[in-house]
């Protein structure tokens, strides 16, 4: 369940920053990614950093 709201926060926060709906949508899609690879629930949410160098890594665009 974590993933599903990390999903949709990251989306509505990446809108709010001026980010397009595709933008958006790929900064969340590496957000909840990286949430599944974590235990907890707040503990397992990505730092913007962890997410910027996600993206970096796998060759997408960071935010």
């Amino acid at each position: 369940m974590i993933a599903g709201d990390c999903l949709i926060g990251a989306f509505v926060a990446e809108l709010c920053r001026g980010k397009n709906e595709k933008q958006a949508l790929e900064f969340a899609v590496a957000a909840s990614s990286l949430t599944v690879t974590k235990r907890g629930a707040q503990s397992a949410l990505p730092t913007l950093e962890e997410v910027k160098e996600f993206m970096e890594k796998h060759n997408q665009r960071a935010a």
